[in-house]
């Protein structure tokens, strides 16, 4: 690392073990930088016509006036947008409040700066470091699952299901992680096939501190991991009762072997700019567990990356499915933490975190859209 670097570090760490209030320090430099690398909110037009004009929305205005109404009854079978059935959270929140869809995206917006100020205390929570917190939260903001909140105008509505799998990792109370994974249910049924990733969260952070993980305390009881089958149970019971009752069901038109044809041109940078530069950490750590013959864990892990990778490639939305993995950077995380020295692994944060500014940002959901940083995005409107 060149000198100038470790000065700024030097500052940056001065300026957060001196602020009482760090966390809110560390947060404004997130949103500054997703600002920058996204500029979500420059083409206000365009967020007005997608909000006006985009069927997501109106359907999601349909179900907030009648939740328990089916799908198929309303000119939807067998579209695409019948998958939409059984994510009823949101449906639920607009009946409830009376919301409609400028008020949802605010409230959208409003989850994206949670997922930032959370990622940054489930770091801390992770490493008991100010700067490395600071400067990981950092790296994550070039990730979809932390711009999704307001880059998203289409009402797909992801970062209310990444932000309740967030809490779900950040809680210790087994009330609230089964209230927080039930709710993500409700949300989008890739949390329920992504929900294994809490469960090697609480798992992996619980035995760490008894410097142990066999099969034998994986499948062990404790109340942390148990309450997630409870949310689980609650929610099939849930989605059973709408299914044979009252007439629900859901699509599957999109999904299978014609997504992943079509999607096999656009799949690997598609799968890459999910999280960016935040790869080398997962990468990083899966390294240390082979080299460390802690295998177990790196099997777990391999296999669930697996499911989440299956899910997402077998659906035209191949950016935003590959993102319900995302607990794995914090993962990572904690096997960097625990088998780092610290000086390394702020380093490598740092590289991670300096790489949001040069690694192009684009998705796939079908299409190929490249998000431009703030610069472009100036540049554009003024040359036009």
């Amino acid at each position: 690392m060149s000198k100038k670097a470790g000065k700024s570090l030097a500052s940056l760490e001065q300026r957060l073990s001196g602020y009482r209030h760090w966390q809110l320090l560390a947060l404004a430099l997130c949103l500054l930088t997703s600002f920058y690398i996204t500029a979500p909110f420059f083409n206000l037009n365009y967020i007005d016509f997608r909000l006006t004009d985009t069927v997501n929305w109106n359907i999601l205005e349909a179900q907030g006036r009648h939740v328990l109404q089916p799908l198929a009854e309303r000119d939807f079978r067998n579209s695409h947008v019948e998958k939409m059935s059984y994510r009823l959270f949101v449906p639920v929140v607009m009946q409830l409040t009376e919301f409609k869809r400028y008020e949802i995206f605010i409230l959208q917006s409003i989850t994206s700066i949670l997922i930032l100020l959370y990622s940054i205390k489930t770091a801390y929570r992770i490493t008991h470091d100010r700067l490395t917190a600071t400067l990981f939260s950092i790296a994550l903001t070039a990730c979809y699952f932390t711009y999704t909140g307001s880059y998203d105008v289409f009402g797909r509505l992801d970062s209310f299901g990444l932000l309740f799998m967030l809490l779900a990792i950040y809680s210790k109370r087994p009330f609230q992680i089964s209230l927080f994974c039930f709710f993500s249910f409700w949300c989008d049924e890739r949390c329920i096939i992504n929900i294994g990733w809490v469960y090697l969260f609480h798992c992996y952070e619980y035995y760490l501190e008894k410097a142990c993980f066999t099969i034998k305390n994986l499948f062990s009881f404790h109340t942390n991991w148990f309450c997630i089958f409870i949310a689980l149970l609650c929610y099939l019971a849930g989605r059973f009762f709408l299914q044979h009752q009252l007439g629900f069901s859901t699509g599957t038109q999109d999904v299978g072997s014609g997504p992943l044809l079509t999607n096999s041109r656009y799949m690997f940078p598609a799968i890459f700019s999910a999280y960016g530069a935040v790869w080398v950490l997962v990468i990083y750590a899966a390294g240390l567990l082979f080299t460390q013959k802690k295998l177990l864990l790196l099997v777990l892990i391999v296999g669930q990356f697996l499911l989440s990778l299956l899910s997402s490639v077998v659906v035209f939305d191949v950016t935003r499915g590959i993102s319900y993995a995302f607990i794995m950077v914090f993962i990572a995380l904690l096997v960097l933490h625990r088998n780092m020295e610290p000086k390394p692994l702020t380093n490598l944060l740092w590289l991670c975190a300096a790489a949001v500014f040069f690694v192009p940002i684009i998705t796939w959901d079908g299409n190929y859209h490249y998000i431009p940083n703030l610069f472009i995005r100036l540049a554009e409107t003024f040359l036009h």
